[in-house]
C-alpha cells in the first residue's frame, strides 16, 4: 500500500477531508485534484508545464532547488560569456549597439552591418541573462512561499494563510527534518515528518 493510500484511509482524513469525485477517494484539505495528472496531489502547488507534472509534497523540495541551480548556473554563464562577447568587439559600445539592433530591427539598416558571429554571441549572452532572471524570480517566489508555509495557489488566493513566524517548521514540511542539509545537498536523506509518522505506525 502506498503512502498516499495510507493517508487517505486515516480517520482524520475522513472527518476533515474532501471526497474527490474523480479519484473516488478521500483526500486531505491541503491537497486537490489535477485534471492533467488525473490524480489528487498532496499539498499541490501548481502544475509545471516544463516538467509535465504537478509540484507537490513529494517533489517541491527538488523543484525549488532546481530553480536555484538554474539561476546560479545561468548567472555564472552570463558572467563569463560577457568576456567572450567583449573579446569580439574592438570598441566598448559594440555589444550595446548589437542589443539595440535586436530590440529595433530598423537600426540594422541604419548601421549598415551584416548579421554575423558577433550578433549570435550577443544573442546567447542575452539568453543567459534572461534565464538567470527568470529562474531567480521563480526561486525567490517559491522559496518565500515555502518559508511562509503556503502553496502558490494559497499565496495567490488566500494570502491570510501566510505564517512566517513558524518558518523553521515550514521549511521542515518542504525540505524534510534535515532541511539545513537538504537546501545545500538535495540527495541527502531528509524525510518529511508525515513519512516518518507513517513508517512508525507501520
Amino acid at each position: 500500500m502506498s503512502v498516499i493510500s495510507k493517508i487517505e484511509l486515516t480517520d482524520v482524513v475522513r472527518e476533515n477531508g474532501v471526497y474527490c469525485e474523480f479519484c473516488k477517494a478521500w483526500r486531505p484539505l491541503n491537497s486537490w485534484h489535477c485534471k492533467r495528472c488525473n490524480a489528487c496531489i498532496l499539498r499541490r502547488d501548481h502544475h509545471c508545464t516544463f516538467f509535465n507534472r504537478c509540484i507537490g509534497q513529494a517533489n517541491k523540495r527538488f523543484y525549488i532547488l532546481f530553480l536555484a541551480y538554474v539561476a546560479i548556473s545561468m548567472a555564472y554563464a552570463a558572467y563569463y560569456n560577457y568576456y567572450w562577447v567583449a573579446s569580439k568587439y574592438e570598441d566598448a559600445y559594440g555589444p550595446i549597439i548589437t542589443i539595440a539592433r535586436f530590440m529595433n530591427p530598423l537600426l540594422r539598416y541604419l548601421t549598415m552591418q551584416q548579421r554575423g558571429d558577433k550578433e549570435f554571441s550577443v544573442a546567447y549572452w542575452c539568453l543567459n541573462i534572461a534565464f538567470a532572471i527568470w529562474a531567480g524570480v521563480l526561486f525567490v517566489y517559491h522559496f518565500r512561499n515555502a518559508v511562509n508555509g503556503v502553496t502558490a495557489h494559497e499565496a495567490n488566493h488566500y494570502p491570510e494563510l501566510k505564517n512566517n513566524s513558524k518558518w523553521k517548521q515550514n521549511l521542515v514540511n518542504v525540505f524534510g527534518v534535515k532541511w539545513y542539509w537538504a537546501i545545500v545537498w538535495p540527495f541527502c536523506s531528509s524525510p518529511l515528518p508525515e513519512r516518518i509518522k507513517i513508517e512508525k505506525e507501520s
